[in-house]
């Protein structure tokens, strides 16, 4: 991290997945969490992606092929173990999120497109709110360092003010009659 702070931010070469919203890094993962640790934002050095392309063909050598991992691998499964932001889109790291205190309960917003089986009970949709509660105790920073959640904090509840009236009972319309 050192040779980082005096160099500035790394050069990450990267494929972007238009259906994630997100670039998936072929190369560097520590040099990304150094960078986020530092403060930095990589530069990203976008790779024309074709499914079925080597390491060769996007001239990264034989370097990745002693991973024994295919390019196409690292593509379809980005954002399945790491997934980190920069700047304003940057999530918080496992130990940045608050975790319920014995007896709390925690709101938690979906963010990103996901369902969770809590035990037969299925919660899911983009905006959807649920609490610690339903999760049977399911530990959820995983799912809010990958993006998929936001725990909510209290929200100002409504101010209503409550109208007394008295029972309304709806009268039949009266029938005219017709020639008088």
């Amino acid at each position: 991290m050192a040779e980082m702070e005096q160099l500035g931010p790394p050069v990450i070469r990267a494929v972007w997945r238009e259906d994630l919203g997100m670039w998936a890094a072929l190369e560097g993962c520590h040099r990304v969490r150094a960078a986020l640790k530092l403060g930095l934002v990589p530069e990203i050095q976008g790779i024309d992606y074709t499914p079925g392309m080597t390491w060769n063909d996007a001239g990264m050598g034989q370097a990745c092929i002693k991973y024994a991992i295919t390019m196409d691998q690292v593509v379809r499964d980005c954002g399945k173990e790491y997934v980190v932001g920069f700047g304003k889109d940057r999530l918080p790291l496992a130990h940045e999120v608050r975790r319920p205190e014995p007896g709390e309960i925690m709101k938690y917003r979906i963010i990103k497109p996901i369902n969770f089986d809590f035990g037969g009970k299925v919660v899911g949709g983009l905006g959807t709110v649920f609490d610690s509660e339903n999760t049977g105790g399911k530990d959820m920073t995983d799912y809010v360092t990958g993006g998929y959640l936001e725990i909510v904090e209290d929200e100002p509840k409504k101010i209503t003010k409550e109208v007394l009236a008295a029972p309304v009972t709806k009268l039949a319309k009266a029938r005219r009659r017709r020639g008088k």
